[in-house]
């Protein structure tokens, strides 16, 4: 958990992606998006808790415009956890992979959510490909299930809405 509460403060850094005539490992930065996405989710019940595929677009500063897909698999609930998960963002330019990692430690400056119908957790960049390739960071995301509806004895489908934000750093003690 060093890296996800100390990469706020690292994560100054960004890069405008639109020179290509530059070598790959002088692309290299850390990203630190920040936005709303709006789309849908798929949920399913199984024994081991809940999965989430989502599909959300939206646009995220530095990156612009995107489009993702990915899942989220939470032990029971909504709320509970620990969650982990995969998201893509697609672009015009590359893809990014995010990893939400399972993990039972929450880290110092980490927002709570606030309702019952939303997971807030952390997430790293694992991989890049296009302009985003050799990028990395991290930050938070916050899930907001909305409108959710029965599709089924075992399944649940609803809008979402998905927000990156910087993991504050939390305040020195005295």
């Amino acid at each position: 958990m060093t890296l996800l509460s100390g990469a706020a403060a690292t994560a100054l850094s960004l890069h405008d992606h639109s020179e290509v005539s530059v070598t790959p490992t002088a692309l290299d930065s850390t990203l630190t998006l920040s936005g709303t996405e709006e789309g849908g989710f798929l949920a399913r019940r199984s024994r081991s808790g809940k999965t989430y595929d989502i599909t959300a677009t939206g646009i995220l500063t530095p990156i612009g415009s995107t489009s993702a897909s990915g899942n989220l698999h939470v032990v029971s609930g909504i709320s509970s956890g620990p969650p982990n998960g995969t998201l893509n963002l697609i672009t015009g330019k590359g893809t990014l992979t995010l990893q939400i990692p399972e993990s039972v430690d929450i880290p110092s400056g980490l927002p709570t959510a606030t309702s019952t119908n939303e997971i807030v957790d952390t997430y790293v960049i694992t991989k890049g490909t296009g302009a985003y390739q050799g990028d990395t960071g991290s930050g938070v995301v916050e899930f907001t299930f909305k409108g959710v509806n029965s599709a089924g004895a075992r399944s649940q489908v609803g809008r979402i809405d998905i927000t990156f934000t910087t993991l504050l750093a939390s305040p020195p003690t005295t």
